[in-house]
């Protein structure tokens, strides 16, 4: 599995805007992980995933463009474990 970090905010399908940052994890399936701001919580605000052969979420960028499986290698930086 490989893991991205996004520097952009999000906007889940109920239109509510996260923190700036997310996770995309990339294997089997994709899932979005946008992790609490809050310092030590590990309650994560908003995950979706989703098939890969579905290709886009459900949230959206700001700029209403959905988060799509790719933007991992396209906008994000990889995590090394």
């Amino acid at each position: 599995m490989k893991t991205y970090w996004i520097d952009e905010c999000i906007v889940t399908p109920e239109g509510k805007l996260l923190p700036r940052g997310f996770e995309l994890h990339i294997g089997e399936t994709a899932r979005i992980v946008v992790p609490s701001d809050v310092p030590g919580d590990r309650e994560s605000l908003y995950e979706e995933e989703i098939q890969l052969s579905q290709e886009t979420f459900a949230a959206t960028y700001e700029d209403k463009n959905p988060v799509h499986i790719e933007d991992g290698e396209n906008i994000g930086e990889e995590k090394v474990r």
